[in-house]
């Protein structure tokens, strides 16, 4: 029976699941699968008739794939579902899931805790009945069902220590493995509650998966066709493994890419990888991030909420991770999102809230709404998805770095990393969006856009001086800022997935210009930055004086760095750890 003290909130979604569990003296972790977070909200019937969960069901659907549903909540409007030769109620798949959540909730507690399990803010009554049966076949005595929204707005509030005033509003935005959920929850005289939701049913994360997966397809086909003819259509045990492999390597490199500008994916079968860069990644993800974005607005807007009143936008989902996301809503909404490391985790923690009466509300009914628009929000209180410091701006007219120790532009850092300290740091303010901005050696680096215009301001941490401004270039979009000790690199994107690559010495001085084709590429090492192009099949060189050296080679399209240098003899640089996909792996080149 459920004991009080301990509780547990359950979100339990449509590719994955999580549980987090609340001891009695506060501590809060998630439940463990198989050592990791995160369960897939998966089954496979076995031909004994019994149900196998998660990551087991992943592994068994190699064997039989007509038995395994990979997501049992998207089939809630189903009263069955056929696995193999057997129909399963859907109550019954989804009863099963939290039937292992209850059990491992026992062995980690030696109990079971008073639960609350989430759901979509636009579920209707039908829908929740369905889960709250699921519920109890699944063992649990009384489970208090909440909205989504609801449990992330409370992690906002409390863990983030971010409270809404009374009748301000947060945007939720919700980017799962296989659904788009958006809502705006307000403060309503200390209740929160969902004014508004839309999204997307046919939009998440597996669809990025999903167009890597087919531009990495049209590679393989050309180097690789036997093996991508299995791993597109697999015919035995092995070739579904194998595609497996495939699609989990390329999610691999997919969040590789939120810290990295080069991820490999390995091919299956095959002493052989394929490489995937930021660049194409953001290309491909750009229309759906577009369609996201412009669900998040269309939801706002129909709120009709008065000047001010959104407090803030919050991320959570794991496809929010990627940084275009945050990157696309800063500029369309005006506010710089807060996003986690592990943006599955929120909405079942904050929805531990509801179990806990009486603990401090993390809403402020006593404080009015601002006047005017607040500045985005503060720092979050664990360590974002960012691995190097970043700096988020506030947009739409003015962007303020901080005035008087008023953080208005945060810092985001690794938590191996201090914190820079922006406490004396002074209002720094121009037109136009800005985009993340990157530091280094005391000096913030900021792309900014107006009127179709990009220009690139650095400016000094110590006491706030406008160090100095670049126009860039118009009709192009923000593509990424690379701060080093000698090279502050700038790369902007235009609409034929073109770019331009802009360096920069830190003084200001302008070492290169250089328009690049898709598939180019860009690495700093030491004293130098190296360019790749693929189309020209050439790799240019430039110290920090700004000399140009340049090297010919027929294998440049499949040449890719792994920061790694020789030494220099003459006026030829041998360049060495460079991969060459063709002909001959591994070898050297000599430019």
């Amino acid at each position: 029976m459920a004991q009080a003290g301990h509780a547990i909130g359950v979100d339990l979604g449509t590719s994955n699941t999580v549980a987090v569990v609340r001891w009695p003296d506060g501590r809060t972790r998630p439940l463990l699968f198989d050592g990791q977070p995160i369960l897939p909200s998966a089954v496979y019937l076995d031909d004994q008739g019994r149900l196998h969960i998660g990551r087991d069901a992943q592994r068994l659907a190699q064997l039989d794939p007509t038995r395994y549903e990979p997501n049992p909540k998207r089939r809630i409007d189903e009263s069955t579902v056929l696995l193999g030769d057997r129909e399963g109620p859907v109550i019954g798949l989804l009863a099963a899931i939290l039937q292992l959540i209850a059990e491992k909730a026992r062995e980690t507690c030696g109990l079971l805790p008073h639960a609350v399990l989430t759901y979509p803010a636009s579920w209707g009554a039908a829908r929740r009945g369905i889960l709250q049966e699921a519920a109890s076949q699944a063992g649990w005595p009384l489970v208090r069902l909440l909205p989504e929204p609801i449990g992330a707005a409370r992690y906002f509030a409390d863990a983030l220590s971010h409270p809404l005033p009374d009748g301000g509003a947060l945007a939720v935005f919700d980017f799962g493995g296989g659904t788009l959920d958006i809502a705006v929850v307000r403060n309503d005289g200390g209740a929160l509650a969902v004014i508004g939701s839309g999204g997307a049913e046919d939009l998440g994360g597996l669809d990025f998966d999903a167009a890597l997966v087919n531009h990495l397809g049209g590679l393989l086909a050309t180097r690789h066709p036997a093996v991508w003819r299995q791993l597109s259509a697999p015919a035995t045990p092995t070739d579904r493994r194998h595609r497996r492999l495939f699609w989990e390597d390329v999610r691999g490199a997919k969040e590789m890419l939120s810290r990295a500008t080069v991820a490999p994916v390995p091919i299956p079968g095959v002493d052989d990888a394929l490489h995937i860069t930021r660049e194409e990644l953001e290309r491909l993800a750009r229309p759906l991030v577009a369609r996201a974005v412009d669900e998040t607005s269309a939801v706002i807007q129909r709120c009709q909420l008065a000047s001010g009143q959104l407090s803030g936008v919050f991320l959570v989902g794991g496809a929010s991770r990627i940084p275009l996301v945050a990157q696309m809503l800063h500029a369309r909404l005006g506010f710089a999102p807060t996003a986690l490391e592990q943006p599955e985790l929120p909405v079942a923690e904050g929805a531990l809230a509801e179990l806990n009466p009486g603990a401090p509300s993390p809403v402020s009914p006593g404080v009015p709404s601002p006047v005017s628009p607040p500045g985005p929000p503060g720092p979050p209180a664990v360590r974002p998805w960012f691995r190097r410091p970043w700096v988020y701006a506030a947009a739409a007219g003015l962007v303020a770095v901080t005035l008087l120790g008023v953080s208005l532009l945060y810092v985001l850092g690794d938590g191996e990393e201090p914190f820079v300290d922006l406490t004396h740091v002074k209002t720094v303010g121009f037109e136009g969006t800005a985009y993340p901005a990157e530091i280094q050696d005391g000096r913030a680096y900021l792309a900014a856009e107006s009127d179709g215009e990009l220009s690139l301001t650095a400016v000094n941490l110590a006491d706030g001086e406008v160090l100095w401004n670049k126009r860039l270039s118009a009709d192009a979009w923000e593509d990424g800022i690379t701060a080093h000790q000698k090279f502050v690199v700038a790369v902007e994107e235009h609409d034929d997935s073109s770019s331009t690559l802009h360096a920069f010495a830190p003084s200001g001085k302008k070492l290169l210009t250089r328009k690049l084709p898709y598939g180019a590429w860009h690495m700093v090492h030491e004293d130098r930055l190296i360019v790749g192009d693929p189309e020209q099949d050439t790799l240019v060189w430039i110290d920090v004086n700004g000399n140009k050296q340049a090297g010919q080679t027929e294998y440049t399209e499949s040449l890719y760095p792994v920061d790694t240098w020789a030494a220099e003899s003459g006026s030829a640089a041998h360049l060495e750890g460079y991969r060459f996909e063709s002909p001959e792996p591994d070898q050297r080149m000599v430019a």
